[in-house]
């Protein structure tokens, strides 16, 4: 029997295509992020790395700082979720309060919503 595993971006060694504004939504689209999947808590726990294609959707938000070369490979970031500051994004999440997603590029660039 297949043990159950449990997923989580983190946003180290993930590849950021595109960071889309739109009337209040920001998309995060990634070509290549980084998850880790363990039976486990992944990122803790023994388990797996894999990259694959996701999109982070906030909405209600809009962009607080946006540093030009915001794009790329991602050295580090976090997505904060009311006061819950979460460096690694359990996948699938649907999460509900005032969120703030901020990646931090390999280039030094930076990027924040409020």
């Amino acid at each position: 029997m297949e043990q159950e595993q449990n997923s989580a971006l983190e946003f180290h060694d993930s590849e950021v295509a595109s960071i889309v504004t739109s009337g209040g939504t920001v998309v995060v689209k990634s070509s290549a992020v980084y998850v880790h999947r363990s039976a486990g808590r992944p990122g803790v726990d023994a388990g797996a790395g894999y990259l694959q294609s996701l999109e982070l959707i906030c909405s209600g938000t809009s962009v607080a700082h946006k540093e030009e070369g915001c794009g790329g490979r991602s050295s580090d970031g976090l997505l904060t979720v009311d006061s819950l500051q979460m460096s690694l994004v359990p996948v699938p999440d649907e999460a509900f309060g005032e969120v703030t997603i901020g990646p931090l590029f390999t280039n030094g660039s930076r990027f924040r919503s409020d």
